[in-house]
């Protein structure tokens, strides 16, 4: 098996006719409620839904739309210097634009 990350770009909670159908069809899992900013370990995909779980809880899985997701790499989750690196240089080059401008 696979494993992808992903970040949730959206907020999702699953409604009453959604957990239904589910029921309906037999779903082997429950729904994972997203917030925006979550980082996750995709296992299976399948028509528009993954199984998955928050990084660093297994305990908290469940299906969830990926349509509210974006696949990262899984470097930029896992090692926080290469995030922060990012943000860094980004702070940098504003700074430095900001400076140029009041220095006229």
């Amino acid at each position: 098996m696979r494993v992808r990350y992903a970040v949730a770009f959206a907020n999702f909670t699953a409604n009453e006719d959604l957990v239904e159908e589910a029921r309906a069809k037999k779903a082997p899992c429950c729904f994972l409620n997203l917030i925006a900013g979550d980082r996750l370990c995709v296992y299976v995909e399948k028509e528009g839904w993954a199984v998955g779980s928050r990084i660093g809880s297994k305990i908290e899985a469940g299906l969830f739309p990926l349509n509210a997701v974006n696949f990262v790499n899984r470097h930029s989750q896992t090692d926080p210097t290469a995030e922060g690196a990012s943000i860094v240089e980004e702070i940098n080059q504003v700074t430095q634009a900001w400076w140029r401008k009041i220095k006229v």
